[in-house]
């Protein structure tokens, strides 16, 4: 298992470990994307953000046909992608219970709303709330 920087025809870098390999896919954990952010002044930086949020697997599976290359990452690169997936998940999780918080209000609202046509559509899970 290595981290690695793969280059796919979408012009996009994505930053992950390299599970399995075969004459199809490869098989990247926990992939962060290469990004740029600029701040009010115009200065940029390279940050990694999550490359699938919100999945319940922390695998992507990459078609080789979609990657121009892939190599092995300087040990600082490492530690700043080690670090960025500790922030990434951290941030996923309190993004997750503020949607899920958003979901009540959200269903206790349209269950409290005047218009029953709207709630037959509403479903959670497989249950309808009308």
């Amino acid at each position: 298992m290595s981290i690695v920087l793969v280059r796919l025809i979408t012009g996009d870098e994505i930053m992950g470990s390299v599970e399995n390999f075969n004459d199809e896919q490869i098989t990247i954990t926990n992939p962060l994307i290469v990004d740029e952010a600029v701040n009010s002044d115009g200065y940029s930086s390279t940050v990694l953000r999550s490359y699938v949020p919100f999945n319940e697997s922390s695998e992507v599976n990459i078609s080789k046909n979609h990657i121009i290359n892939w190599h092995n990452l300087h040990p600082t690169v490492i530690k700043y992608y080690e670090l960025s997936l500790l922030f990434s998940k951290n941030h996923e999780e309190s993004m997750m219970a503020m949607i899920e918080s958003t979901n009540e209000i959200m269903l206790s609202s349209l269950k409290n709303d005047s218009y029953p046509e709207t709630i037959g559509y509403i479903h959670t899970g497989t249950t309808a709330l009308n």
